[in-house]
């Protein structure tokens, strides 16, 4: 992105969170599927989020934000449990968030809470157990199948806020507008497309055939098609559901009482490493995600915080500004307040992975960490079984990638082999954590029939 580098380090210092607006409300939106590199307020060339921007400009920008998985289950525990993925265990479309699993939704509603979420569903639904805290959990309104549902997830909202104006809530909203397929109401489906432009609607992913046609070359001007339809996902979400929920808040006077955390759970993957859709790899594309923080009374408001965090860091930073206390030794994110107020001046090194996925067995083990200025992905290999699944074959996998992301940040060049003393002491860092988180935390689910229909227009079955 334009003139911003990334760097990353480590921290244990456990703290008991101080208590501080007690009259706060919490809105956290994520927005499935949403790269940070295509919203203007990180550099993006073309304007598809000016509603975003704005509120960026009014509350705290973190430059480099990135998630613990790069797709929608394991990510989305790890924003609501400030969990990695490797001590939720909540990798495979089969299993759920474990009763003894503290959520952010279970604290904010011991502590006086209304708790209540308007979701897309399908891997954000009941069934894997984000319903846990909630007094009232929605799922549906606005989801997988509804080429408004940025709008739908909208008008939820409002409806909701006029009829409980009197309740301190926690509010989680979360939409499937910017995930494939691509298709967005007219004129923002055609906002970035050429004239002669192939497509004006598209399941990508379908068009790929599935999950197996990931590795696909295609046309420059089909790449190119693809990403203008994402892009105008980009900017009906924003006119849809961004720009309308602050002017609500605004107009209701709780845009200062409350504190508003947008984010994503992932990105996507427009063939910058030979490959399309999400979930199979661990570069930037895929794991960098947007994450502005909107404080109550204008609090750091305009602050860029450069530094890198993980979307793990999002629940301590909620309970420190609301006053909950509780030991953050039982998480594996941190406040981002010294961050905010200028006492922690470095990096955080944090923790991607990829389990073996019951929806796409064929993607192996893949693990990354960043620590300082460099990157590190384990990759384990296909096996002949898996090469056999694709249509096209995957890139020749490369087992150790290191990358140093202030000089290289698109991840081309791999040093690994040029500095093997760092090398191998993040090596040994990844293996003492993994080594030591032999507990799983999930529980078992069954996928019903309803569910696995909303998989499938997402594409994830065929």
């Amino acid at each position: 992105t334009k003139g911003e580098k990334p760097c990353f380090s480590y921290w244990i210092n456990p703290v008991i969170y101080r208590k501080q607006n007690k009259g706060t409300n919490v809105i956290l939106i994520s927005i499935d599927t949403l790269r940070a590199d295509h919203l203007g307020c990180y550099g993006y060339k073309r304007d598809t989020s000016p509603h975003i921007d704005k509120f960026a400009s009014e509350g705290s920008l973190f430059m480099n934000s990135f998630s613990t998985s790069p797709w929608t289950l394991p990510s989305h525990v790890s924003i609501m449990t400030s969990l990695y993925g490797i001590h939720h265990q909540v990798y495979y479309s089969g299993e759920k968030i474990a009763p003894s699993v503290l959520t952010l939704a279970d604290l904010c509603r011991k502590n006086g809470f209304f708790t209540c979420a308007f979701t897309g569903g399908g891997f954000v639904s009941a069934q894997y157990g984000f319903a846990k805290g909630f007094d009232a959990y929605y799922e549906g309104r606005g989801g997988v199948f509804h080429m408004n549902s940025a709008e739908l997830i909208y008008d939820s909202f409002s409806n909701w806020l006029d009829n409980n104006r009197g309740k301190r809530f926690f509010l989680f909203l979360h939409t499937y507008q910017t995930h494939n397929p691509y298709v967005c109401p007219h004129p923002h489906n055609t906002l970035f497309l050429d004239e002669d432009a192939q497509w004006k609607h598209i399941n990508f992913l379908g068009y790929l055939g599935g999950k197996p046609g990931i590795y696909k070359t295609l046309p420059e001007t089909e790449r190119k098609n693809a990403v203008g339809l994402y892009d105008g996902e980009i900017s009906y979400l924003d006119e849809n559901l961004i720009g309308p929920l602050v002017s609500k808040l605004k107009e209701t006077g709780l845009y200062e009482k409350t504190m508003i955390i947008f984010t994503s759970d992932h990105g996507e993957e427009f063939f910058d490493h030979k490959a399309w859709d999400h979930g199979h790899s661990l570069y930037n594309e895929s794991i960098r995600v947007p994450l502005i923080i909107k404080f109550p009374e204008d609090n750091f408001s305009g602050v860029k915080i450069p530094y890198t965090i993980s979307l793990v860091d999002i629940m301590p930073t909620i309970l420190e500004e609301v006053g909950i206390e509780f030991p953050d030794t039982l998480f594996d994110g941190k406040s981002l307040f010294p961050l905010l107020k200028g006492r922690e001046k470095e990096h955080r090194t944090f923790l991607a992975d990829i389990g073996a996925n019951v929806l796409n067995s064929h993607i192996p083990q893949k693990i990354s960490m960043n620590k300082g200025k460099y990157k590190l992905i384990l990759n384990k290999e296909f096996s002949q079984e898996d090469l056999g699944y694709f249509i096209a074959p995957p890139p020749e996998t490369v087992q150790i990638e290191l990358f140093d992301l202030l000089n290289d940040f698109k991840e081309e060049n791999n040093i690994a082999e040029k500095n093997p003393g760092l090398t191998n002491s993040i090596l040994q860092k990844i293996n003492d954590i993994y080594s030591q988180a032999k507990k799983r935390n999930s529980e078992k689910t069954e996928i019903d029939e309803k569910l696995k229909e909303q998989l499938k227009a997402l594409g994830y079955i065929h």
